[in-house]
């Protein structure tokens, strides 16, 4: 029991020894990084991953649409081919990456028997010091670059159905002969193959769909005289209707849906504008571009961070005290999309690691152990 006490005291004592001895300094973009055995980490700056769901919906006209009223007695169809867009969703995630704009050297001590042991992460972030083994690790957050991904549809598609695209023509020619006092008339068929009209293939459209109403009905009364089953049945109705939808929307015109992703990455500053900065414009009719709208002003949607001012209490630059690691303390913003109208789109809080301060541990500490997404204190030993 007395020699476990010792080797404990013996550990402690090489830990605070190796901590007194190591030295940590910020090193800015100017400065030539001293020639003395060391390791350089950063703290971590948040990325903000903007996602945008954008409802798309396409109505495209009929190939029979003019022949409709004629046909099947429905005037209120589609007339032209449009499409028409609407914000569905709107999602915000924080990822971190290293800043390297805030590098800081740890000047280890000689002796390699008592070099701290440290743990980073694969960008050069410090997760923990004297920790050991028993680092919690933390995946970081990877979003993508992607800007977006357009939805799969086909706006052309229609479903037509196989057909004589031809049909015979039929003309009587009458021919006279006159002998002496004698008149014969010859009469001639010709027969000739035309394509069909517009109208034809509406006409033949048209008598398909008497067809399968005649076959639902048939279906309902128990025309066929068989002991179908309820789910047989159920069956056989849902694909005659289906296939009815599909020979009505000839004439009327259908409206195909889908959902586009859109995704903006920004990285929150100091020096972001009080107004806020320009993130795309959005129209009902051409959906989200990238470019200002400078006729149509409440189209442009700008994005505000908006720090709490929280954190500007806390002195970061206090000189005189020996300096042991420096960390984070994020401050608690507000993100607020905002269309050029002043209308608020969307608003949420976002934990922002470079609005924060930067503090730094007493040189006494020895075991740290960091949130590696935001470079604040997770625990000390």
């Amino acid at each position: 029991m007395k020699n476990r006490l010792l080797l404990t005291l013996s550990v402690i004592m090489i830990i605070a020894t190796s901590c007194s001895q190591m030295k940590v300094q910020q090193i800015n973009n100017n400065d030539k990084v001293p020639k003395k055995a060391g390791l350089i980490y950063y703290l971590p700056k948040t990325v903000i991953y903007l996602d945008i769901e954008v409802h798309r919906s396409d109505f495209l006209k009929g190939p029979f649409a003019a022949y409709s009223s004629k046909y099947t007695g429905i005037s209120n169809v589609i007339s032209e081919n449009s499409t028409e867009y609407r914000i569905e969703d709107i999602i915000i995630t924080t990822a971190y990456t290293a800043d390297t704009s805030n590098a800081f050297l740890i000047t280890l001590p000689k002796s390699k028997k008592n070099v701290p042991h440290f743990v980073f992460s694969e960008d050069g972030v410090l997760m923990s010091m004297n920790y050991g083994e028993d680092t919690i690790y933390e995946t970081k957050k990877h979003q993508g670059t992607g800007s977006y991904s357009e939805m799969d549809i086909d706006p052309g598609e229609f479903k037509y159905f196989a057909s004589e695209n031809i049909k015979v023509k039929t003309d009587t020619i009458f021919e006279k002969i006159v002998l002496d006092t004698i008149t014969i008339e010859k009469q001639i068929l010709e027969h000739s193959v035309i394509e069909k009209s517009d109208e034809d293939k509406a006409k033949d459209v048209a008598d398909y769909l008497k067809l399968i109403a005649e076959h639902k009905l048939n279906l309902l009364s128990g025309y066929q005289e068989v002991a179908y089953s309820l789910d047989v049945i159920q069956f056989m109705y849902d694909e005659l209707d289906q296939l009815e939808q599909d020979y009505l929307s000839l004439f009327t015109g259908k409206e195909v849906e889908g959902t586009m992703h859109f995704r903006f990455a920004i990285t929150p500053c100091i020096s972001m504008p009080d107004t806020g900065s320009f993130l795309c414009s959005f129209d009902p009719y051409r959906g989200i571009t990238y470019e200002y709208d400078s006729i149509y002003t409440s189209r442009n949607i700008f994005y505000k961070i908006i720090p709490s001012g929280k954190t500007d209490v806390l002195n970061s630059l206090e000189e005189g005290k020996k300096k042991g690691i420096y960390y984070n303390i994020p401050d608690n913003t507000r993100f607020v999309l905002v269309k050029g109208d002043g209308e608020i789109l969307f608003e949420s809080n976002a934990s922002i690691a470079q609005l924060g301060k930067i503090m730094f541990m007493p040189a006494s500490i020895n075991a740290l152990r960091f949130y590696n997404s935001s470079g604040s204190i997770r625990s000390v030993k």
